[in-house]
């Protein structure tokens, strides 16, 4: 999780608010975003940031095709250290989770590793206050989806369009928005520090025979 040193920066502007698209991010691997779904998105007005290592690898390949076939609304930027989360992130809309449909159907013997997962840019996205979107698994157990549910913290969607629409909904995401803005400092190592270092006290009291 990140530190508390990197919490206290102040928001940017949205680019929505200036040109009247939506933008969304996805800092780290674009898991999920097949080229045909960046092409869906652009159709309908929605641009995809894309924040990462793409000079090279199997991401190379998917620029490429995606790029094609998105235009100018696919944005490629190099990564950005933990003190400029909140200034570079906060100017975008709404930033993704993985995306997968998950097959355990509720059964936890049958979940894998994405869903049980909690991706790390949960909490890169969680500093800078943004929506979380993530594929609508109702009914499956994904620990990411539980999370999100729970403290109302972004967007499900089974298709596309529904997700456009939930966007450009400015009153919801905007409710959303302040609510990841409000729990966003429980996603700072240091709001769990002392509960740690006391589990820490616990487990070598116990080892001492204390």
């Amino acid at each position: 999780l990140p530190k508390a040193d990197w919490f206290d920066a102040p928001r940017s502007p949205r680019r929505s608010d200036s040109d009247g698209e939506i933008h969304t991010v996805v800092p780290g691997r674009p898991i999920g975003l097949h080229p045909h779904t960046v092409e869906e998105l652009a159709r309908r007005g929605i641009h995809l940031h894309f924040y990462g290592d793409f000079t090279h690898g199997q991401w190379r390949a998917w620029i490429d095709k995606a790029r094609a076939l998105a235009g100018d609304r696919l944005h490629l930027h190099a990564n950005v250290n933990q003190d400029r989360w909140v200034g570079e992130f906060s100017q975008y809309d709404a930033g993704w989770l993985h995306s997968f449909a998950s097959q355990n159907g509720g059964d936890l013997r049958r979940a894998n590793w994405d869903d049980l997962n909690y991706p790390a840019r949960i909490a890169t996205l969680a500093v800078a206050g943004l929506p979380m979107i993530q594929y609508d698994n109702e009914g499956s157990i994904v620990a990411a989806q539980t999370l999100v549910r729970h403290r109302r913290l972004g967007l499900f969607y089974r298709e596309l369009e529904d997700l456009a629409e939930q966007l450009r909904e400015e009153r919801r995401t905007g409710r959303i928005r302040d609510s990841v803005w409000r729990q966003r400092r429980e996603f700072m190592f240091d709001h769990h520090a002392d509960r740690l270092v006391a589990y820490f006290r616990q487990v070598i009291a116990a080892r001492n025979g204390a």
